[in-house]
C-alpha cells in the first residue's frame, strides 16, 4: 500500500493520499531509501514545498514495477506544475523583450508606423514611428487592440478590423486620429502573416502619415474656394456695372447707346434671316408743360411710370429704352408693321387708363417697320418718328404708322423741324448707316 504527501515549505502538510499513518512519513529527516523518494517543488524560481511517495515492501526484497509506478507518478505532478506555471508567464510575458533587438532596430528605422498584431487582433510589435504619432509608448499598445486608438475612417472601415483581413491585402485605406494639438491624417495598408503551415498568425499594419499633405490639400481646396466666392462676386459686380453702364439711371430702361446696339443686331439678324422688325417711338404729350407747373420731380416721376407701363404692355422679347427726354423707343423682333401698329395701341391705352390720375399722361406713338424700301435700321428709326409728329399733329394721344401719307405734308400744317436730341429727325431723306461703332458713339 503506497502514499503521497504534499508538505509546504514550511511544514504545513498540504494534502495526504493512500497511507498516511505510516511513521515514515513524520520523520522528515529521514534519508530516502527504496521505500521513500522526495522531490522539492518550486514556484516562481522559488521552493515552495516537497512531495513525499511511500509504498510498502516485503523486506529484503525490491518490487520493480511498484517504483517505477511511483517514479512515473512524480514525474506525471511535475508536468501538471510546470503546466500551470509556464502558462501564467505566458500571460504575462512582454513581448517587447523577447523580440529581438536588430529586429527593433529595423523597424525603427522606417519612418511610417508599423504595427503587427496577431490573429487575435492584440499588439505585439510598435515601432517608434507609431508611438510618436499616437503619443502612447509600448508598454501602454502591446498587449492590446488597436481599438484602444480612436482611428477614424474617411472611407471604408478600418483595414484592420476588416473581416477578410486574414486572407487579403488592404491598402489605401485614409483615416485621421484627434489630437490636442491637431488632427493627424494616415494612409493605412493591412497585410495577413502566416506561419509555416499557411495559418493565419497575424497583421502588419502600416500607418503613411500624410498630415502635411492633407493640410496642404485642404489650403487648396480652401483656396479654391475663395477664388470660386472672389470669381462670383467679380461676375456681380461686372453685371452691376453693365448694368449701370447700360441702363438709363432715371426709367431703368436701356440708355440711348444699348439701345442702338440692340437695334443694330436685330437689324442684321432681320436681314440675314428675313424676318420682321418694327420701332415704335413714344413721345409723352405736353410734358414740359407738366414738368413747368408742378416741378422736374413730379416730371421724372411721371418718365419713370410711363416707361414702367410701357415694359408691363410690351412681348418678353421687346427691348425697351430712352431715346432722349420723355421719348422712348422699343424695338418689336419678328413683328410687321400691322402687328407692331396693334401693340403700340394696346400701349397707349394703357398709359391712359393707368396714368390718367392725377395728371392725365397720354402719349402720342410712331410705328415703322423694315419694308423693302428701308435701307438702314436709321431709316426706320426716322419713319417712326415722323409718324410720331404726325400723330401729335392729329391731336395727340393717337398712334401713327409711317406711311407715304406721312411723308407729304398737310397744307397749313407746321413744319416738321429737326431734333436737337435725334440727328435722325435732319430731313425727310433716308438717312444714311452708321458704318462704325464710334459713329454710333458719337451720335449716342
Amino acid at each position: 500500500m503506497a502514499g503521497i504527501r504534499i508538505t509546504r515549505i514550511d511544514g504545513k502538510k498540504v494534502c495526504d493520499l493512500g497511507d498516511s499513518a505510516t511513521q515514515n512519513f513524520e520523520d522528515s529527516t529521514k534519508p530516502q531509501d527504496d521505500r521513500r523518494i522526495r522531490a522539492t517543488l518550486y514556484r516562481k524560481q522559488q521552493p515552495w514545498g516537497t512531495v513525499d511517495f511511500y509504498y510498502h515492501q516485503p523486506s529484503n526484497q525490491a518490487s520493480t514495477p511498484q517504483l517505477f509506478l511511483v517514479s512515473s507518478l512524480a514525474v506525471l505532478c511535475n508536468l501538471i506544475i510546470f503546466s500551470v506555471l509556464l502558462r501564467r508567464s505566458l500571460a504575462v510575458l512582454d513581448t517587447s523583450k523577447v523580440v529581438p533587438t536588430r529586429v527593433k532596430n529595423t523597424l525603427n528605422t522606417i519612418p511610417d508606423g508599423v504595427v503587427i498584431i496577431d490573429a487575435e487582433g492584440r499588439v505585439i510589435v510598435v515601432n517608434e514611428a507609431f508611438q510618436k504619432s499616437t503619443d502612447m509608448t509600448a508598454d501602454e499598445l502591446i498587449g492590446s487592440g488597436l481599438e484602444k486608438i480612436p482611428f477614424v475612417p474617411l472611407e471604408s472601415i478600418l483595414p484592420w478590423t476588416d473581416p477578410e483581413k486574414s486572407s487579403k491585402t488592404k491598402n489605401g485605406v485614409k483615416a485621421y486620429l484627434q489630437r490636442p494639438d491637431g488632427d493627424r491624417f494616415f494612409t493605412v495598408g493591412c497585410s495577413p502573416i502566416f506561419d509555416a503551415e499557411e495559418n493565419h498568425a497575424g497583421n502588419l499594419v502600416s500607418f503613411q502619415d500624410i498630415t502635411l499633405l492633407e493640410n496642404q490639400k485642404r489650403k487648396i481646396e480652401l483656396t479654391l474656394k475663395e477664388l470660386g466666392e472672389s470669381k462670383e462676386q467679380l461676375r456681380q459686380q461686372n453685371e452691376k456695372l453693365h448694368e449701370l453702364a447700360s441702363k438709363d439711371m432715371l426709367t431703368g430702361v436701356f440708355n440711348r447707346r444699348f439701345l442702338f446696339e440692340h437695334m443694330e443686331h436685330h437689324w442684321s439678324t432681320s436681314l440675314q434671316q428675313r424676318l420682321s422688325l418694327s420701332v415704335v417711338m413714344f413721345d409723352v404729350d405736353h410734358f414740359k408743360k407738366l414738368n413747368d407747373g408742378y416741378g422736374h420731380a413730379v416730371g421724372e416721376q411721371v418718365l419713370r411710370d410711363v416707361s414702367a407701363v410701357i415694359r408691363g404692355s410690351v412681348p418678353d422679347n421687346a427691348i425697351v429704352g430712352r431715346y432722349g427726354g420723355e421719348e422712348f423707343c422699343v424695338i418689336l423682333p419678328n413683328l410687321d408693321a400691322s402687328l407692331a401698329t396693334q401693340a403700340a395701341e394696346k400701349i397707349r391705352c394703357a398709359i391712359q387708363t393707368k396714368l390718367e390720375q392725377p395728371y392725365h399722361v397720354t402719349a402720342s406713338i410712331g410705328v415703322a417697320s423694315n419694308l423693302a424700301d428701308v435701307t438702314s435700321y436709321q431709316m426706320m428709326i426716322d419713319r417712326a418718328d415722323k409718324a410720331l409728329y404726325a400723330a401729335k399733329h392729329s391731336g395727340r394721344n393717337a398712334v401713327k404708322c409711317w406711311s407715304v401719307e406721312v411723308e407729304t405734308p398737310i397744307p397749313g400744317a407746321p413744319v416738321h423741324k429737326p431734333s436737337t436730341r435725334a440727328s435722325s429727325r435732319s430731313s425727310t431723306q433716308p438717312t444714311p448707316a452708321l458704318n462704325t461703332e464710334k459713329e454710333i458713339a458719337t451720335m449716342v
